[in-house]
């Protein structure tokens, strides 16, 4: 399924040429206090997700700090970047990674979705039930991974809830008390709900492609979340989420960048 960027997002970073600041080494996770051992190429997606947890963060924090009468350049600069760079993420991992994740059917929308699911939760309940624990890991996985595509839906209608009140005050570059609220509930529920999928992803769909692809197709994954070949600035991704990172990541993310480029080379 292809998704677009929601109307009214544009990359500041690339279009502008302009960085975001604020606290990049902080990691804003429910599981700050655990190091990830970066073994293999896909584990990139942990440092992905860090600076995407991280953008996520201010942007809660700038809304939240808004008062009226305050200009909202800074906060639509800020979550204009944050949300392309989830749209980005998401989208390449349709296009490059779910598809080819093993026994995974993507579920549809609507009736569909719910009819893909419902016989893989039935399974699941009648094991747990019975006490049968055969093959129910593999079911868990079979019911996440068709959660996955729900939850990048989910996200998308929660990006297009955000932008909609912007949207509504055309015109307008300071706050409007009647519309913050609205605006920060919005902004809360985006990060909750793009936190749990992440968590999603941490738990299920990584190790799954640790386990199953070679190094080699790792980092071919890795590379359609770190390069934008269709951007002028085809390493953005990669240069902002580096400017996230810990001197320990940077070096993870170096070395894998010289890995990248031999496999692009090859590949040619």
């Amino acid at each position: 399924m292809e998704y677009r960027i929601p109307a009214g997002v544009k990359n500041s970073r690339v279009l502008t040429g302009e960085r975001m600041t604020g606290q990049k080494e902080t990691f804003h996770s429910e599981a700050e206090s655990q190091t990830v051992c970066l073994t293999c190429p896909i584990y990139a997606m942990y440092l992905i997700h860090k600076a995407l947890k991280s953008e996520a963060a201010q942007v809660e924090e700038m809304v939240r700090l808004l008062e009226d009468g305050d200009s909202l350049q800074p906060v639509r600069a800020a979550f204009n970047f944050w949300a392309t760079a989830l749209a980005f993420h998401a989208q390449q991992e349709d296009e490059h990674m779910t598809g080819l994740m093993p026994d995974f059917e993507p579920a549809g929308v609507n009736e569909t979705e719910h009819a893909a699911l419902d016989p893989i939760i039935s399974d699941i309940t009648s094991k747990l039930d019975s006490g049968d624990n055969r093959g129910l890991a593999e079911r868990v996985k079979d019911l996440v991974a068709a959660l996955h595509e729900e939850q990048h839906l989910q996200l998308f209608d929660l990006l297009e809830d955000v932008m909609a009140v912007p949207n509504q005050e055309i015109g307008r570059t300071k706050v409007v008390a009647r519309t913050h609220r609205h605006r920060y509930q919005s902004v809360v529920a985006l990060r909750v709900a793009q936190d749990d999928h992440l968590k999603c992803e941490e738990e299920f769909v990584l190790p799954t492609i640790r386990d199953t692809f070679e190094d080699s197709r790792q980092i071919s994954m890795v590379r359609s979340l770190l390069i934008d070949d269709l951007a002028e600035d085809k390493g953005w991704v990669l240069d902002w989420v580096c400017g996230h990172l810990s001197t320990e990541e940077r070096q993870f993310m170096s070395n894998l960048e010289i890995q990248l480029q031999a496999s692009a080379v090859m590949a040619n």
